[in-house]
């Protein structure tokens, strides 16, 4: 079941295949033209992939318009596993440089760009999740072997 349109709202094919025109008809007011980008799926999984292969050339300005196209929704996601501003750009960080290095690891066989670097941006996340949960465990134990009693001997 599809959600109804707006009725104030006419939707209509701008001149780009990927941007769409919206008209809000509104009575005794001037006509507003919002353009939104909508690019299908498939356009946009081969355009990203067209960008890793730029990557992989070492094209330093194709790295900018992958993290343009997905820089938000990555960080977004790192932010929501880990709760925190700043260890989720180090996260960023780290899978954009991680990307730049195996972009021409990428399969389109196994999968989406988008998919790929949302998989590097979770694995990190977890990494560091883990790597906070082994420095709380060093931290609360006192690691002094000696100062816990011995558990008593079964009778």
């Amino acid at each position: 079941m599809m959600c109804p349109r707006p009725k104030n709202i006419c939707w209509r094919p701008h001149r780009s295949l990927r941007t769409v025109s919206a008209v809000r008809r509104s009575p005794g007011r001037p006509v507003l033209r919002d353009h939104l980008v909508m690019l299908d799926r498939t356009a946009s999984a081969e355009i990203q992939t067209l960008l890793l292969q730029r990557m992989a050339a070492q094209d330093r300005q194709a790295l900018g318009e992958f993290y343009d196209q997905l820089g938000a929704v990555l960080f977004a996601a790192a932010f929501r596993i880990l709760g925190d501003r700043l260890d989720a750009e180090d996260v960023i960080q780290e899978v954009f440089v991680q990307i730049w290095t195996k972009a021409g690891s990428f399969d389109r066989r196994l999968g989406t760009p988008f998919h790929w670097a949302m998989t590097m941006t979770r694995n990190r996340c977890i990494d560091l999740l883990r790597a906070r949960q082994r420095r709380r465990a060093v931290l609360d134990d006192p690691g002094d072997d000696e100062a816990r009693p011995e558990p008593a001997a079964p009778e």
